[in-house]
C-alpha cells in the first residue's frame, strides 16, 4: 500500500487499521504508535515484532531508536542549561567545548553560536558517521572528529544545512558544561523528571527493546555515532508523549513556556521565508499547512524511520516508530492528522490528487565551463578538475570518472562520481563521491561528501547503512 495514493484516513480506527497493513516479518518487522490529546492518550499500540529473534511482540511501551529525534531531545538538554544561565545561546559554541575549536573553509567558525548550531546554520556541513560493534574501527576521540569534520563551509548564519555533527558539538557542550557524561545528564535531568522511564542514550542494556533491521531482514548490531546528540537516543511511544506533553505545557515542567517557546521558534529559514516555518532548536517548525501549524521531527536511517509531531492547536502529540528503513513515519503523521481535522484532511486529499512536483533549475550558464582546484582531506590537497559541458567529467587525483545526475538545487550544482579518497573512515565501506558546490562568477566552492553506497542496505556486513563525510573544496574557472 502506498499511502500517498489513496484518500487520507477518516478516523483513528482506519489509521491503525492502514499501519497494521504495513507490517512486513523481513523489511518491517514491527511498527508502535500513539496519539494524546491534552493529558490523554487517545489510541496506543503496536504490530509484529519488535526482536525477531527473541519473539518479542512490539509495544508502546519498548523503546525503539529515534533517529533524529534524538535532536529535539539533545536541544531539550541545552535549553535547560540556558534556562538556569549556564550558557548564552547566542555565544560562540567554541567557548563551551572545552578545548577543540570549530576552523573555517568560509566565514569565521569562531562566530558560530550555539543556536547556530542548533538550528542548522552554523555552516557546519552534511556528516554521518556509524560505528558498529562487530567492526574493528572504533569510535575516535572528539577532539579528533573536531580536527577532521568541524569546518565551517559556508559564513555562520547565512543559510541551513543540515549536519549530525552540530549535535554531536552540542553533547559535549552539555558534557562541559553539566560536568558529566551527557547519557547520564540526559537520564537524570531531562528522561527521568518528564516520567521517560524507558528512554536513554545508545541501546539500553537493562531492558528488551527493538532491534533495528534492514532490507535484507537481518538485525543490525549495536551502534553508535561520532555525534551521539543527533541519533543516539532510545525512547518508546510513552516516553515520547511524556516528552510532547512536556513541550505543550502540561506535566512535568523542566522549564517555563518561554523556553519552549524559544525551542519551536525558527530562526533558520528552510523554505522561501521565515513566515512558513524553518527550523528552531532541535525542532522542525510548519506555520500552516492546510490550516494547522506543528512542529516535528523525523529521524531515518538504517533500520529506523520514526516521527514525532506535536500540533498545539490541538493539544495532539503523534508518535509512530518502526524499525525497518520505510519511509512510513512521516506519512503516518499526516494520516494521523487527517484522522483528527476535517481541515486538514480535505487539504491532504487535493494534495494527493495534484502530485506536482518541482521543476528542476537549469544550471547557471556562467557554471558551465572547465574548473580546476583541490579538495582538502585531512592534511592533504588533492587536484581536482570538473568539466560541466556536454560530457560532464570530473578529475581526482588524476582519475576521470563521468558525473552522473548533474543538476542545481538550492544554489548549489549537485552530481556524483567514483572516485578514490585515501581515508581510512572513508575507505571502510564502498563509496560515491557526491557534489554539493555554490557557484560564483568565477568559483565553485563547497563540499565533496563521501557517501556509503549499496545496492541493498541491510544489518548483515557489507549491507549497512555507513557514511557521509564532508571535505572542502575550493575551485576556479580555467
Amino acid at each position: 500500500m502506498n499511502l500517498t495514493n489513496i484518500p487520507p484516513s477518516q478516523s483513528l480506527e482506519e489509521f491503525e487499521g492502514r499501519l497494521a497493513q504495513f507490517v512486513d516479518p523481513v523489511a518491517l518487522p514491527s511498527v508502535a504508535y500513539g496519539i494524546s490529546r491534552g493529558s490523554s492518550d487517545l489510541v496506543a499500540g503496536a504490530f509484529g515484532l519488535a526482536d525477531k529473534e527473541a519473539g518479542l511482540l512490539a509495544s508502546p511501551l519498548i523503546p525503539y531508536s529515534l533517529a533524529s529525534i534524538s535532536k529535539p531531545l539533545t536541544a531539550t538538554g541545552i535549553t535547560l542549561l540556558a534556562s538556569r544561565g549556564l550558557i548564552d545561546l547566542d555565544v560562540p559554541i567554541d567557548e563551551y567545548l572545552g578545548g577543540p575549536r570549530l576552523t573555517s573553509r568560509m566565514g569565521n567558525a569562531a562566530e558560530a553560536t550555539v543556536r547556530q548550531v542548533a538550528n542548522h546554520s552554523s555552516g557546519l556541513p552534511l556528516h554521518c558517521q556509524f560505528f558498529y560493534a562487530d567492526e574493528p574501527l572504533p569510535r575516535p576521540p572528539f577532539a579528533e572528529t573536531v580536527s577532521r569534520y568541524a569546518k565551517t563551509f559556508s559564513k555562520p548564519g547565512a543559510k541551513y544545512r543540515y549536519s549530525n555533527l552540530g549535535y554531536g558539538l552540542l553533547d559535549r557542550v552539555i558534557e562541559v558544561v553539566s560536568g558529566r557524561a551527557y547519557a547520564e545528564f540526559m537520564r537524570e535531568e531531562v528522561f527521568l523528571p518528564l516520567g521517560m522511564t524507558t528512554a536513554s542514550i545508545d541501546a539500553p542494556f537493562d531492558r528488551p527493546y527493538a532491534k533495528s533491521y534492514g532490507e535484507d531482514g537481518m538485525a543490525y548490531p549495536r551502534y553508535t555515532f561520532d555525534h551521539p546528540g543527533g541519533s543516539a537516543a532510545y525512547a518508546s511511544v510513552a516516553d515520547l508523549l511524556a516528552f510532547g506533553r512536556f513541550q505543550l505545557g502540561l506535566g512535568p515542567a523542566l522549564f517555563d513556556e518561554k523556553w519552549r517557546e524559544e525551542m519551536r521558534r525558527p530562526t533558520a529559514k528552510t523554505g522561501r521565508s521565515l513566515k512558513h516555518g524553518g527550523y528552531g532548536l532541535g525542532w522542525s517548525v510548519t506555520t500552516n499547512r492546510f490550516g494547522l501549524g506543528f512542529f516535528d521531527h523525523t529521524g531515518y536511517m538504517g533500520g529506523v524511520s520514526t516521527v514525532l509531531r506535536i500540533v498545539p492547536a490541538l493539544h495532539v502529540v503523534t508518535v509512530v516508530l518502526t524499525n525497518g528503513q520505510t519511509g512510513l513515519a512521516g506519512v503516518a503523521a499526516n494520516e494521523a492528522l487527517a484522522a483528527l481535522d476535517s481541515n486538514f484532511r480535505r487539504g491532504l486529499a487535493s494534495a494527493r490528487k495534484r502530485k506536482t512536483s518541482a521543476k528542476p533549475k537549469p544550471i547557471p550558464a556562467s557554471a558551465l565551463r572547465s574548473w580546476t582546484g583541490y579538495v582538502e582531506v585531512l592534511d592533504q590537497r588533492l587536484p581536482i578538475e570538473l568539466n560541466l559541458t556536454a560530457e560532464p567529467t570530473a578529475t581526482l587525483n588524476g582519475r576521470s570518472a563521468p558525473i552522473q545526475d548533474l543538476a542545481f538545487a538550492n544554489g548549489q550544482i549537485t552530481g556524483s562520481f567514483e572516485g578514490v579518497i585515501l581515508s581510512e573512515e572513508v575507505t571502510r565501506y564502498p563509496y560515491r563521491l557526491h557534489l554539493q558546490l555554490t557557484p560564483t562568477r568565477t568559483r565553485l566552492s563547497g563540499a565533496i561528501v563521501a557517501i556509503t553506497h549499496r545496492d541493498v542496505y541491510g544489518g548483515a556486513p557489507g549491507k549497512r547503512m555507513g557514511n557521509a563525510l564532508s571535505f572542502w573544496a575550493d575551485l576556479k574557472t580555467r
